[in-house]
């Protein structure tokens, strides 16, 4: 009897959750809040994580003379700032046209690849979110969107000196590249606020909504991510990435939980 009646509260329950988030949605929303430039991350990347050296990635816009594809180029930004096409000689950006098209201008974007002999390259990227919070949404939906395959779904906490486990959660992904066989990567992320950090979509638009209602607070999130190569099995990437975050994290983040 007790079991049948804890059954029939569970949906009650859920309903009730469901509109306290709602509510602060809606409030979130609606409640003025004065915007701040305060961010929990560094508004650049190292130079160096590991012994892996970083060069800027950056985008060529004009599709006259590239067609729908940006081309890449790396190097310093200081340095790297046309476009070394002689058709060309345009200004490069540190985002895609894609990006700079579908994203708010408030929208920072922090790129660099990273790369070592007789390896695969690692590309670290951070997306700072201005006023508007299009500025970023769930990975899953970019992934679908360029072709991907998920093949699995992780959450991963990465041991930190000095604090608790940083989770982060990673997408193994696959691209059929037709007669050429597949392509095998990865995808990992986490969110960062001023003094909060989770790997959840949702939970950040949660913390996002709390900090304007209750604490009169919006700052700028980030989203960080990391992208690289992976074998077909096995979880070797998820070893790599797990060394590279320990090295890459107290470079980027300003104070800690």
């Amino acid at each position: 009897m007790e079991q049948s009646q804890g059954r029939r509260r569970l949906p009650h329950i859920g309903i009730i959750i469901l509109l306290v988030l709602g509510t602060i949605f809606a409030l979130a929303t609606s409640v003025e809040t004065t915007a701040s430039d305060r961010a929990g991350v560094a508004r650049e990347l190292p130079e160096l994580v590991l012994d892996r050296r970083g060069g800027d990635i950056l985008y060529c816009h004009n599709r006259d003379v590239h067609g729908p594809v940006c081309p890449q180029f790396e190097g310093r930004e200081s340095s790297l700032t046309q476009c070394s096409d002689p058709r060309c000689g345009e200004d490069l950006f540190p985002m895609e046209l894609g990006e700079k098209i579908a994203l708010p201008p408030s929208t920072d974007i922090f790129k660099k690849r990273y790369r070592r002999d007789g390896d695969a390259p690692i590309t670290a990227s951070i997306v700072l979110a201005g006023e508007d919070r299009a500025s970023f949404h769930r990975p899953s939906v970019c992934i679908s969107a360029q072709g991907f395959q998920t093949i699995a779904t992780r959450t991963v906490d990465v041991p930190l000196e000095g604090r608790k486990p940083l989770r982060i959660k990673i997408y193994d992904l696959t691209l059929s590249l037709g007669d050429r066989g597949e392509h095998h990567s990865y995808f990992a992320f986490w969110y960062v606020g001023t003094d909060r950090e989770t790997a959840s979509h949702y939970e950040r638009m949660f913390w996002m909504g709390y900090d304007r209602i209750v604490r009169s607070q919006a700052d700028r999130w980030a989203y960080v991510s990391i992208t690289g190569l992976r074998e077909k099995d096995g979880d070797k990437h998820v070893e790599e990435l797990t060394e590279f975050i320990q090295d890459l994290y107290p470079k980027i983040r300003l104070g800690s939980e």
